[in-house]
């Protein structure tokens, strides 16, 4: 299985969301959504945190060459 990107996980936790919030969700597929919804949310929390981790790296390189 291919390993989704940032955008696409938040794209579909973003369709998730606004189902629920309409109530488009049939009340028997409201769990799987919502347990759906948290994997997403993890995957997306994650992420962000690589790509901050990725930054403070960066920085800390750019600025030891200075």
């Amino acid at each position: 299985m291919e390993k989704k990107t940032y955008k696409e996980n938040f794209d579909e936790l973003t369709s998730i969301i606004r189902d629920l919030e309409r109530g488009d969700i049939n009340i028997d597929d409201i769990i799987v959504s919502i347990k759906k919804a948290s994997l997403l949310l993890e995957e997306c929390k994650k992420a962000l945190k690589e790509v901050d981790e990725d930054v403070d790296k960066i920085t800390l390189e750019l600025s030891n060459s200075n």
